[in-house]
């Protein structure tokens, strides 16, 4: 029973100055709207133009926009890094051989034991043709020097 005398008193007391703030809040916002006009209003046409030249000045301002730079990389490569001259897949500056694929140097199709890369007589044994001379006597034979 106490807190209905609150609640009442409450809404008696605090009802009427809601509705008075209320009141003055849509009147300051409804005082801002000036002129309403309707489309068939018939006026002097003196006034239209000055209305109409108020009008462009309050609505139409210079706007700028500012947009972002466009940035572009460029990737510059150094002229080996580019290019892969015998198709092996190894770039021509890490390539020891750029003419030579590297899958000759692990290969030997005539069974001489000389990598195809390497190998002088094809389809024969190299061995064949080596001399075994060392005429300079500095251990190496001459025909592998």
């Amino acid at each position: 029973m106490k807190t209905t005398k609150y609640l009442l008193l409450f809404i008696i007391l605090i009802g009427p100055a809601l509705t008075l703030s209320n009141v003055k809040f849509v009147a300051k916002y409804t005082a801002r709207l000036t002129h309403v006009y309707a489309e068939d209003d018939e006026r002097d046409g003196r006034e239209e133009e000055d209305d109409d030249n108020k009008e462009s000045d309050d609505y139409y301002q210079d706007v700028q926009t500012v947009g972002e730079p466009i940035v572009r990389y460029v990737t510059v490569v150094d002229p080996g890094f580019d290019r892969d001259t015998d198709g092996d897949l190894l770039v021509d500056a890490l390539d020891p051989d750029p003419t030579i694929k590297q899958q000759e140097f692990f290969t030997d199709d005539d069974g001489d034991s000389v990598p195809n890369a390497l190998d002088k007589h094809k389809g024969e044994d190299d061995l064949v043709y080596i001399s075994f001379e060392d005429t300079n006597n500095n251990g190496i034979l001459d025909s592998l020097e």
